[in-house]
């Protein structure tokens, strides 16, 4: 395979939010979602999730291996966008 069988993507979604603090109940509650926004290649899709890599290591123009690979849930995304040029977010 090589670059080109591959969306580029812009995909804004609300990550988990953690924390390994303790803190009182009442800021636990207020916990929200991380609001992110990524952009890469888009190798996977299912009717329940994405998978995109941020990069590729090539050998004689053919990918060998996927670099930094994100997996996001459907219902945690917010806007998938495929860009087909460089822009502001």
């Amino acid at each position: 395979m090589n670059l080109d069988n591959f969306k580029i993507v812009l995909v804004k979604w609300d990550d988990a939010s953690s924390t390994s603090d303790n803190i009182s109940l009442k800021s636990a509650q207020e916990l929200t979602p991380v609001p992110r926004a990524n952009v890469g290649y888009l190798v996977y899709e299912s009717n329940e999730l994405i998978k995109i890599c941020c990069g590729f290591y090539l050998e004689d123009d053919s990918i060998r291996e996927a670099d930094h690979t994100l997996i996001i849930l459907k219902g945690m995304i917010t806007s998938l966008e495929q860009l087909n040029e460089m822009r502001e977010v």
